[in-house]
């Protein structure tokens, strides 16, 4: 659709610059010279040109611009004597036109660096947004975002699936009142502090779920993040983690008593075959 539009447009904008540099010469033959104020007139519908065309078309409407102002004056000069000082003036305004198409393709080249530019952003922003998202749906802690209303914002399935709420509503923005009435009335009619912590259950959730808050100042709203997580699978890991503190020190201990009774035991074999003054030497390091 945009190409048949971009298709359509062309040729209009080609007869309407072709239009206003034949009006704008036949004003400077009126005129019987160029003046400031169709040099103006050429200037801006050369640079319009330059920016709405592909480089060839603008050329060629600056080319028509030139020979339609030189070659006036150069026929005139023929039959009128008295207009030859106007080819100077009309060679200065052609040479002006050059200067303003080079201008105008190094604006598009400009314009069309920053676009490229723009397009590579968006496209690596989309790929982050892409890469969080799959990130929230994955994890198996709970995320939940409400602004000063108590209305979700953001949620992950995770988050959904321990409030007991339909996987519906992780999609769009939905209020707390309506998919978790308990969660809403615990946040609504108690201050909770950043960092807090405590349990949360509820008829419409088989969960123990723990929750922590966390504000988040954003500019011009202020929103509150619950960090959700199941209670039991928490408390597996606590324990799970203290057996292996618990472990570590185990085998720490074992070794500190290891290495000495390896040596009292090397000490006694050696006793047996050593002379009087090792033997006294062995009983010292022994005892």
């Amino acid at each position: 659709m945009l190409k048949w539009i971009r298709r359509l447009i062309q040729p209009q904008l080609i007869m309407i610059f072709f239009s206003d540099v034949c009006v704008l010469s036949l004003l400077t033959l009126a005129s019987d010279g160029p003046n400031l104020q169709i040099g103006l007139l050429f200037v801006i519908t050369i640079f319009s040109a330059s920016l709405l065309l592909d480089a060839k078309k603008a050329l060629v409407v600056t080319l028509i611009a030139v020979i339609s102002v030189i070659y006036q004056h150069f026929i005139g000069s023929i039959f009128a004597f008295s207009s030859l000082s106007n080819i100077s003036n009309s060679a200065l305004l052609a040479f002006l036109f050059f200067v303003v198409y080079g201008t105008g393709q190094i604006a598009v080249r400009r314009f069309q660096i920053l676009e490229n530019l723009n397009f590579s952003q968006s496209l690596e922003l989309h790929r982050l947004q892409n890469i969080n998202r799959y990130i929230l749906e994955q994890i198996e802690t709970g995320y939940l975002v409400l602004d000063e209303n108590y209305h979700v914002v953001l949620s992950n399935p995770a988050a959904c699936n321990l409030l007991g709420i339909e996987s519906k509503y992780g999609h769009e923005k939905f209020t707390l009142s309506q998919s978790q009435p308990d969660l809403f009335e615990l946040i609504h009619f108690e201050t909770l502090e950043n960092g807090e912590r405590f349990q949360f259950e509820s008829q419409q959730s088989r969960y123990n779920i723990h929750v922590q808050v966390q504000k988040l100042i954003v500019p011009h709203q202020t929103l509150m993040l619950l960090v959700l997580q199941d209670a039991k699978k928490l408390n597996q890991q606590v324990q799970q983690l203290k057996l292996a503190a618990l472990g570590q020190l185990s085998a720490s201990i074992a070794h500190e008593i290891r290495n000495p009774l390896a040596a009292i035991v090397q000490a006694n074999d050696l006793y047996l075959d050593s002379e009087t003054e090792q033997q006294q030497l062995l009983q010292q390091m022994i005892g």
